[in-house]
């Protein structure tokens, strides 16, 4: 997990997608159905940059963790 200054950064789309090891495209598919991981939009009156904060991103990952039982296998 990031530390606070680190966790309440904003990353960019792409930057996000490498966190997550994941395409742009699915983070905007992501955004148009309404689903995590969640962003914010910023900059002016429109909003139209998005941005991902690192601790949103951390607790999407902490979330989605599979441990050993979750799937029915041992580990």
């Amino acid at each position: 997990m990031a530390n606070r200054s680190e966790a309440e950064r904003l990353v960019t789309t792409h930057e996000a997608a490498k966190i997550l090891c994941c395409s742009i495209a699915w983070l905007e598919r992501q955004r148009w159905k309404g689903e995590p991981p969640f962003h914010v939009k910023v900059g002016g009156p429109d909003g139209r940059m998005v941005r991902y904060r690192v601790a949103d991103l951390d607790a999407w990952i902490a979330a989605n963790r599979i441990g050993p039982g979750r799937d029915g296998r041992a580990g």
